[in-house]
């Protein structure tokens, strides 16, 4: 899950009637892809309010996702643009940036799932954007005829033009962090936690690692180790809080509070500091 902008429901690969759906498609071949997507747009009215989010490093099957929203709603026009300037990514000349570099020259190009080969993103009509400005302008352009489509950055515009509800980490919890991202940055993340004396769990299989500790608080790095992770724990939905940071959202999962974290951003100190006051 990245950035969430008000309390609501996440639904896990479950269709629902509203809210939030993980439609978990990032893995897929492209054509399953345009299925499962087509599945969940099924039966949506034409005026439905719709985000898409994709990944603002470009993994997925993108250009298959978006085609088949294209064709259940074509009257509608997409406005895609995955910049998030907050966590350094950017859209210029229609190619993604993380901290100036070009996506594809960056850790994100050895994506053990999903290596990114090209930064250009996929689809033809795309925004430009490099600070959160110009997300303001594209979010205030958008009316009831566009879809939008991009990461937590635009999201936090066009769906909440408040601004992202905040939320307090619980305190009192024995917290685990369950790091199955192999990106640099979240292996330095899960080291610096351990210094700090926080359980740390890491490795292809740290969502079974975490489960067999039965955890009273997670903080899990990396998409599909929420996911697999949840899963584990039988659940089907949970309930989305808001931002303890930029891009960090806190859930509920039942009892247990999870705070998520995509796996190639943040500072090496992150864990001490949500956990601070906790």
């Amino acid at each position: 899950m990245g950035a969430l902008l008000a309390p609501c429901t996440v639904w896990l690969g479950v269709a629902a009637p509203s809210g939030v759906v993980d439609t978990e498609t990032r893995h897929l071949a492209p054509d399953d892809a345009s299925i499962r997507t087509r599945r969940f747009l099924a039966g949506l009215a034409p005026e439905t309010r719709i985000f898409k989010k994709i990944d603002s490093t470009l993994r997925g099957p993108i250009a298959a996702e978006l085609a088949a929203i294209a064709e259940a709603f074509p009257e509608r026009r997409l406005v895609v643009c995955p910049a998030y300037p907050a966590l350094g990514r950017t859209v210029r000349g229609g190619k993604v940036f993380v901290h100036g570099v070009p996506v594809d020259r960056t850790d994100f190009a050895h994506d053990p799932r999903w290596p990114v080969t090209d930064a250009t993103v996929p689809w033809g009509a795309v925004c430009d954007a490099e600070t959160d400005e110009d997300l303001v302008r594209i979010a205030r352009l958008c009316d009831d005829r566009c879809i939008g489509v991009g990461s937590g950055g635009l999201a936090r515009y066009l769906l909440a033009p408040g601004g992202p509800a905040r939320a307090v980490v619980p305190r009192g919890r024995r917290w685990l962090v369950v790091c199955g991202s192999m990106h640099p940055v979240s292996l330095r993340q899960a080291e610096r936690a351990r210094t700090v004396g926080v359980e740390v769990v890491a490795g292809l299989d740290a969502a079974e690692q975490a489960i067999r500790r039965r955890p009273q608080a997670l903080i899990v790095f990396g998409g599909d180790t929420t996911y697999d992770t949840l899963r584990a724990l039988g659940v089907e939905h949970v309930e989305a809080l808001g931002e303890v940071l930029p891009g960090v959202p806190l859930s509920m999962a039942g009892d247990i509070p999870v705070i998520t974290k995509a796996g190639g951003f943040g500072p090496d100190d992150l864990v001490a500091t949500m956990l601070r006051d906790a």
